[in-house]
C-alpha cells in the first residue's frame, strides 16, 4: 500500500474502496475523524471538533469557486481564520487552500497577506487540485508545479486533494502523477473520486472521473489504471469529441 496514494470519496464510507486501489487515506470534504480518513474544515472552525486533535486537516475548499464546486471566501478573511485556527489547535498541521494549480490568484492573495500579517505564520503545508481538460495543460504541468515551488511558494510542502483528466483521459492521469511522484515536496495525491452516480450538482456535465461503477460496484478503466498505478508506462489517448 502507498501511503502517498489517496482518493476523494464524496461517497463515504467505503473501505474497501481504498484497499482495492491500493490507497491508504481518503477524505470525504467534512471534518470527519475516522481511521485513514483526514478531516477537512472547508470554510472555518467545527464546532466540537477536539481541541487535542493531533494530525493533519485540510483547511479551505476551492475558495475562489462558488458552490456547489467550491466554497468561495475572500484572502483576507482567510487570513483571520487560519490565524485564530492555530491559536485554537496547537496540534493540528493545516493544509492550506486546496485551490485549482492553474487558478491559483487567491492563494497567491492570502499568501501576500499572511506574510504582511503580524503574528501570521505562513502555512508549511499547501493543497491544490490539478484538473486537465486538454493535453498541452498536462504536458506543460511541471513547469506549473516547479516554478510554483521555486519562486511564489518556496519551502512548502504540497498536497495535491484532487486530480483527475476530467474526460477520463488515462494517458493524461498517468502523466500527472508520474510528475507527483518525481517532487519530494508533493507528499501525498488523491485522485477524484471514488464514486459517482453522474448527476449530483457537484459533479460536472461532461466528466468522467469514477473509480468505481455507480451500478455494479466494479473498477471502471480508471479505477483498473489507479489500483495497478504502473509507473511511467501510458494507455492511449482518449479521443475527445
Amino acid at each position: 500500500m502507498d501511503n502517498r496514494k489517496g482518493i476523494g470519496m464524496p461517497y463515504s464510507p467505503y473501505p474497501e474502496d481504498l484497499e482495492r486501489m491500493g490507497a491508504s487515506w481518503y477524505y470525504n470534504w467534512s471534518p470527519t475523524i475516522a481511521p485513514n480518513c483526514v478531516p477537512a474544515f472547508r470554510m472555518g472552525d467545527v464546532p466540537g471538533f477536539p481541541l487535542d486533535y493531533s494530525g493533519y486537516v485540510l483547511l479551505f475548499n476551492e475558495p475562489n469557486n462558488p458552490e456547489p464546486y467550491g466554497h468561495p471566501i475572500a484572502p483576507a478573511d482567510a487570513v483571520v481564520i487560519y490565524m485564530q485556527l492555530c491559536d485554537r489547535y496547537s496540534h493540528i498541521r493545516w493544509v492550506v487552500g486546496n485551490v485549482n494549480v492553474f487558478y491559483r490568484t487567491w492563494m497567491k492573495d492570502f499568501w501576500r497577506l499572511c506574510k504582511n500579517t503580524p503574528g501570521c505564520i505562513l502555512p508549511e503545508y499547501l493543497g491544490f487540485h490539478v484538473y486537465i481538460d486538454n493535453d498541452e495543460d498536462a504536458a506543460n504541468l511541471h513547469l506549473f508545479l516547479d516554478g510554483m515551488h521555486q519562486y511564489e511558494f518556496p519551502n512548502t510542502t504540497w498536497w495535491i486533494t484532487e486530480f483527475a483528466d476530467v474526460y477520463g483521459g488515462i494517458y493524461n492521469d498517468a502523466l500527472i502523477l508520474s510528475e507527483f511522484r518525481k517532487r519530494a515536496w508533493i507528499e501525498r495525491w488523491a485522485i477524484f473520486c471514488n464514486r459517482a452516480k453522474g448527476d449530483e450538482g457537484w459533479y460536472p456535465a461532461g466528466w468522467n472521473v469514477q473509480l468505481f461503477d455507480w451500478v455494479s460496484g466494479e473498477p471502471t478503466d480508471i479505477g483498473r489504471w489507479y489500483a495497478n498505478d504502473v509507473h511511467n508506462i501510458f494507455m492511449p489517448m482518449v479521443q475527445r469529441g
